[in-house]
């Protein structure tokens, strides 16, 4: 099993990320993250992991929050997908709940 640790770059804290994550729907924001309407987190990322199929084998996303890793969430898939400008990225799907480390 595998995992990601990702920057939440803008967030001050777990509340905040919480907070984006229930109001960010599809097409809202920057489109780098949002929730789809079942409720389900997501946020893109440049590159596809090479390890994808480790990581979907009960790894989590790790955040760095002030510089430090706070929470994780579950994540649910990760596919293929497209930037607005048409550059390639990797959607990933995540569970709602927020885990604190």
């Amino acid at each position: 099993m595998l995992h990601l640790v990702k920057l939440a770059v803008g967030i001050a804290s777990i509340d905040d990320l919480s907070h984006r994550q229930r109001t960010m729907m599809d097409g809202a924001g920057d489109g780098l993250d949002g929730t789809h309407a079942d409720g389900n987190p997501w946020l893109r990322t440049r590159m596809f992991p090479r390890r994808a199929e480790e990581i979907l084998g009960g790894g989590s996303l790790y955040r760095v929050i002030g510089g430090m890793i706070l929470c994780r969430q579950r994540i649910l898939a990760i596919r293929p997908d497209q930037r607005e400008d048409g550059a390639a990225c990797a959607l990933v799907v995540l569970d709602p709940l927020i885990v604190p480390v």
